[in-house]
C-alpha cells in the first residue's frame, strides 16, 4: 500500500486531497464538531493542512496527536500551526506545554490510513498509536482514504478499532448505515 501511494503523481495526490477535503467539509459532522482531532500529514499522505486550517478558522478547537512512549499518544490542542515541531521521524507535532485535551471531549477524529474497507477496517502503520488512543474517545472516528485504497474486505484484528465514516475523493462510506 505504501509503495502504491507513493507511485501517484503530485498532481493527483495533490487532487485527491483537495476533493477529500471537500467532501468532508460538507459532512454535517464536520460542521458540528466542536473538537477535532486530527493529524499532520507528512510525505506523500493526503494532504490535511487545508482541513487543519479551515478547523482553525471556523473556531473549532483542534487537537493534534503528540506521541508518547511505549506506543501511546495524546491530544494536544493547537491554536496555531506555526508552533508545530518536527519529531525524529519527521512529523509535526504540538509543543510538549500545548494544552492537553481530554479523549472524552474530542467530538470528531479524523486518521490516517494506508487502506481502508468497507466494514470500517482502517490498515495503520502497525504502531497501533490509534488503536490505543481511540477507545477513550467518544466522538465519531473518520478515515480519510484515496479511492484506489479502499477494498471490499481487509485483515483485522481483535484489537483494531473501527472507523465510523470513510472519505475518499468520490464517495463518503457510512459504516453503520444500512
Amino acid at each position: 500500500m505504501k509503495a502504491q501511494r507513493a507511485a501517484v503523481p503530485l498532481g493527483r495526490r495533490s487532487a485527491q486531497s483537495a476533493a477529500i477535503a471537500g467532501q468532508l467539509f460538507a459532512l454535517p459532522v464536520f460542521q458540528a464538531a466542536r473538537t477535532v482531532f486530527c493529524y499532520c500529514s507528512a510525505g506523500d499522505e493526503i494532504d490535511t493542512y487545508p482541513i487543519l486550517r479551515t478547523a482553525l478558522a471556523c473556531g473549532k478547537r483542534l487537537c493534534l496527536p503528540r506521541t508518547l512512549e511505549q506506543g501511546r499518544m495524546q491530544a494536544l490542542q493547537v491554536d496555531t500551526l506555526d508552533r508545530l515541531e518536527r519529531t525524529a521521524r519527521g512529523i509535526l507535532e504540538p509543543a510538549p506545554d500545548s494544552p492537553l485535551v481530554p479523549p472524552g471531549q474530542i467530538d470528531l477524529s479524523i486518521l490516517p490510513c494506508l487502506a481502508a474497507d468497507r466494514q470500517g477496517v482502517r490498515l495503520g502503520y502497525g504502531g497501533g498509536y490509534y488503536d490505543r488512543f481511540l477507545p477513550d474517545c467518544s466522538g465519531v472516528r473518520l478515515a480519510l482514504c484515496a479511492d484506489a485504497r479502499l477494498f471490499a474486505r481487509l485483515p483485522s484484528q481483535a484489537h483494531d478499532v473501527l472507523c465510523d465514516i470513510i472519505v475518499t475523493e468520490s464517495q463518503v462510506i457510512y459504516i453503520h448505515e444500512e
